[in-house]
């Protein structure tokens, strides 16, 4: 996996915004500055720090969520939808779910 790729996967920002932080000299691996986005790296491997601290890749993030109070539920869609537009200016991340509602 590419050095940016895993850096914007783990939470740093985009790959455009992650590259500047690579040219700033911000990013190790295992131990060395890295400054090349194409660079290789392992996604299980902990040698890839930002400022010092290790980052951990994670490919899957679960959300349980429950309905709010006063949401009612009529058609599943309506409500998938609704569960969406309320958690969406929370939450910064990409929400991938799988409902049997």
């Amino acid at each position: 996996m590419r050095l940016d790729k895993f850096l914007a996967e783990s939470g740093l920002g985009s790959r455009s915004e992650v590259k500047i932080l690579l040219k700033k000299g911000r990013v190790t691996v295992a131990g060395e500055v890295q400054r090349d986005g194409r660079f290789q790296v392992d996604k299980n491997s902990r040698q890839v720090a930002f400022d010092g601290e290790i980052l951990d890749y994670q490919e899957y993030y679960y959300y349980l969520l429950n309905k709010p109070q006063g949401l009612v539920l009529q058609q599943k869609i309506i409500f998938l939808r609704q569960l969406f537009n309320y958690y969406r200016k929370k939450i910064f991340v990409r929400i991938f779910f799988q409902s049997d509602v």
